[in-house]
């Protein structure tokens, strides 16, 4: 089973965690590290690694959604991801409430499918 974890800068990653469930429901694969204005990278990184040490025991694969390409929570996930050898793990930058709930109700499709399906998803509307 797939654990997602949410990764991003203050509270949005909670609030984004919230609306998903709102929409989908309770979902016990889907979790929020957010990086608080108080801590520093180190200090992240060692919460992200003590959360993930966690998480990898109940699940055979890992997919982190970033708020921000190149955001510290970014670099954060990668980093934890390749030190601890986290099964399986896979890191997209830029959620969207849509990928997050494509990656809750699909949870056989890799990052670059959620990718591709979501992209189809986004459009400019004329007001």
């Amino acid at each position: 089973m797939r654990a997602i974890i949410l990764v991003g800068h203050g509270l949005g990653c909670i609030g984004m965690k919230e609306s998903a469930e709102m929409i989908l429901g309770k979902q016990d694969n889907l979790f929020a590290v957010p990086l608080q204005t108080e801590e520093n990278i180190t200090e992240y990184i060692e919460k992200l690694a003590a959360f993930c040490i966690k998480v990898k025991k109940d699940y055979s694969e890992i997919l982190f959604l970033a708020d921000i390409k190149g955001g510290t929570p970014a670099k954060a996930a990668a980093l934890v991801s390749k030190q601890h050898q986290l099964p399986n793990s896979q890191l997209i930058m830029g959620y969207h409430l849509a990928l997050v709930l494509s990656s809750c109700l699909d949870l056989q499709k890799n990052a670059s499918g959620l990718i591709a399906e979501t992209t189809l998803m986004i459009q400019e509307f004329s007001l």
